[in-house]
């Protein structure tokens, strides 16, 4: 109760977060976030009257955990998946902006390289003097603006975008794959009180595991990347383990219904007792869950730790660039006004 309480509370709050910092052309952003405030109470609502009718004894407390179970499999869950869709790629989005060559501050460095190239021209025809410290000295730290700038740019450039790719896509495969687990332990859960077909839900859950497997390969790919931070080695064997662990526990599910033991289903389905020494798939889920819940933090983390930097590495940039161009301006005027205090 205690979980479930959490959960509901965090998702309204994560909801909310979604829709901050949205401008008025994520119009569908807002939309799924309302959408899915308006189905959490309807949901809520439903698993109450469950649980209400199944304490009075009455037969219809399944009917309303199983449309509760249906509104959030079929609806708030997918509504869900596309807004995290969304923002991702509102994310990648701006990396790409980021990642675009900076043509008008390059354009402004060519510009004024070859203005002073013009008036190193100009002052050499004026006064027969082909060379000026000042001029000279400001000629070469433009330069090495411009080379640095533009260096930094093709860098960014060429290795900026996938660099992001190799970083996001754990955290979006990891939390797909999550949403997947859920949608598939609901549906697994109730196969007891439902008259499914078996084979579909093994269709589901080998599609489901395959998914989490595929999730854990993209992590272990990224995490062979020099931009991507390590994190704790132990999450991903700890994920494998646990997915195994589901997956018996599920086999032995199915045959205990297929069998028509009802009793010893209800223990694999809903026993999440440390103690007990059979191997559930409500404890294997628990831990499966919790394993992919820390591995997609740990991604998270990644990903900002990639994009912030890109951030101090561009601000880095600009800081030089800014301090070279100023120190370029003092050095012309250096150079020009002993010129000047000639011919006045």
């Amino acid at each position: 109760r205690q979980r479930y309480n959490e959960a509901i509370d965090a998702a309204s709050v994560a909801a909310t977060q979604a829709v901050l910092g949205t401008s008025p052309e994520d119009q569908r952003i807002r939309d799924l976030v309302t959408f899915i405030q308006r189905e959490l109470p309807v949901y809520t609502a439903m698993v109450e009257k469950a649980q209400f009718n199944h304490r009075a004894g009455n037969s219809v407390a399944s009917s309303y955990m199983s449309n509760a179970s249906s509104l959030m499999r079929e609806q708030i869950l997918p509504a869900a998946a596309e807004l995290f869709q969304r923002a991702s790629y509102k994310v990648n989005e701006q990396q790409q902006r980021l990642t675009t060559p900076q043509w008008v501050p390059l354009s402004g460095l060519l510009a004024a390289l070859f203005f002073l190239f013009i008036a190193q021209w100009w002052l050499w025809r004026l006064t027969r003097r082909r060379f000026n410290r000042g001029f000279l000295a400001a000629t070469i730290m433009l330069i090495i603006a411009l080379s640095w700038a533009g260096g930094s740019n093709l860098a960014t450039w060429a290795a900026g975008h996938q660099g992001f790719a190799t970083a996001s896509r754990p955290w979006d495969s990891l939390t797909a794959s999550r949403i997947e687990a859920q949608q598939t332990r609901t549906s697994e859960t109730l196969a007891l009180v439902l008259r499914s077909s078996q084979q579909d839900m093994r269709v589901q859950f080998q599609s489901t595991v395959h998914s989490i497997n595929s999730a854990l390969g993209d992590y272990e790919n990224a995490l062979r990347d020099e931009d991507v931070p390590a994190s704790n080695p132990v999450l991903i064997p700890q994920a494998r383990a646990a997915t195994e662990r589901w997956t018996d526990a599920h086999d032995r599910l199915m045959e205990a219904l297929s069998e028509g033991d009802y009793d010893h289903a209800l223990t694999l389905a809903t026993d999440a007792t440390p103690g007990n020494k059979e191997v559930t798939t409500a404890r294997a889920f628990a831990d499966t869950d919790t394993a992919l819940a820390q591995l997609i933090a740990e991604a998270r983390v990644s990903m900002r730790s990639y994009l912030e930097q890109g951030l101090n590495a561009v601000t880095t940039v600009a800081t030089v660039v800014l301090l070279l161009t100023i120190a370029a301006i003092i050095a012309v005027w250096l150079g020009i006004r002993p010129r000047l205090q000639e011919y006045l």
